[in-house]
């Protein structure tokens, strides 16, 4: 027996989801540089918005296409309408200010799939103010320190935020200073360096530190099983690497209610973890990819992402880890949902996935008096 109150509790544990911050006008762009047409205009009339997910400290930037008259009944038609991109916010968008076109606005990444895809939002001049445009940065920055640490930013120390805010203007100012070019004259007047003697080999660039390897993996029924290429990301470079070309992402189920993945390759052991709402999953259709957390025995965070192998791998895990999660969390089978439950409770945590109207029994009172089945 449980309370049917929102989709968040059900699932991966959550609150409502209403929109946080704005910014009112102004125009986005898709970048996408090794392609026939790297850049193209999506939405030529868009918003900018902050909007609070279902998961505790999680959040999504979202591009909503403003229509003009008469648009909006297309759909009406049975017209799709591209109405909106969703990014889940993180120090892996590297989310900042910028000129673009010579005029102000903000440019951020998704990495969560390969080759990565750039974005560009070109605010109105008229009516976005430098002010507000700073205020929406730090918002942004703000949101992506609570999803690294799972608390409220007010806990933060703000040099914490402002290392978010000023981190991809700095690596982006190292970059052009790396790249510029020095004429002959110049170079002719460097003095040039001695070479050492016994000159040490340099050591190669180290990748982020995984957690130690579990001493054993959870045992149980197995209930799905997927293959595909595991990442973790690496905050020096804010973007997933990848660990792995290809592990095995198994769901075992020890005991009623209780469910584990284990994520093992031929060479390693990489994870055995409960499922439990601290994981704050995410999937991506796009992308066949999930992206959830992990916290060692010391309390580290790590962020890993598993990239599918195909459609079918990733429709298995995307499924079979969400019924887990239902399962988990309400102590009562899956089958005790509806079917349009179901079909909500697996939209809500894809990203980029246009949200269905939640099904009449989730109006906020009590649910199901049904016990609970053995």
């Amino acid at each position: 027996m449980f309370a049917l109150r929102s989709l968040g509790k059900m699932v991966w544990g959550s609150k409502e989801s209403p929109e946080a911050y704005k910014i009112d006008t102004g125009v986005l762009y898709e970048v996408r540089p090794d392609t026939r047409v790297p850049r193209k205009c999506l939405f030529k009339d868009a918003e900018l918005v902050i909007r609070r997910t279902t998961v505790p400290f999680n959040y999504q930037l979202v591009a909503v296409r403003v229509f003009e008259e008469g648009e909006e009944d297309l759909a009406d038609n049975g017209q799709a309408l591209d109405d909106e991109r969703a990014f889940l916010i993180g120090a892996e968008l590297r989310f900042t200010s910028a000129t673009i076109d010579n005029a102000a606005g903000f440019k951020w990444e998704d990495a969560s799939g390969v080759p990565r895809v750039y974005y560009e939002f070109v605010s109105d001049a008229g009516s976005v103010t430098a002010e507000k445009r700073s205020q929406f940065a730090l918002a942004v920055a703000r949101c992506a320190w609570e999803r690294q640490n799972r608390e409220s930013y007010t806990a933060a120390d703000p040099e914490e935020i402002d290392r978010i805010v000023t981190m991809v203007e700095d690596e982006e100012l190292e970059q052009i200073l790396m790249n510029a070019k020095i004429d002959d004259e110049e170079l002719g007047a460097m003095e040039q360096p001695v070479p050492e003697k016994n000159p040490k080999k340099s050591r190669q660039p180290s990748g982020p530190q995984l957690p130690a390897p579990p001493r054993k993996m959870k045992a149980g029924d197995i209930t799905l099983s997927v293959l595909g290429g595991l990442y973790i990301f690496d905050p020096s470079k804010t973007e997933f690497v990848m660990v792995a070309p290809e592990v095995t992402l198994a769901v075992v189920n020890p005991a009623k209610y209780e469910y584990w993945i284990n994520v093992v390759s031929d060479e390693c052991k990489y994870l055995s973890q409960v499922i439990d709402p601290g994981m704050n999953a995410v999937f991506n259709h796009d992308y066949r990819s999930l992206i959830w957390n992990y916290f060692d025995a010391n309390g580290k965070a790590y962020s890993f992402s598993l990239v599918a192998d195909d459609d079918e791998h990733y429709d298995t895990m995307h499924q079979g880890m969400t019924r887990a999660a239902y399962e988990t969390l309400n102590q009562e089978p899956w089958k005790k949902a509806t079917v349009s439950a179901q079909d909500y409770m697996l939209d809500a945590y894809e990203e980029d996935v246009a949200m269905p109207t939640a099904p009449e029994e989730w109006d906020g009172s009590e649910g199901s008096e049904e016990e609970t089945e053995e």
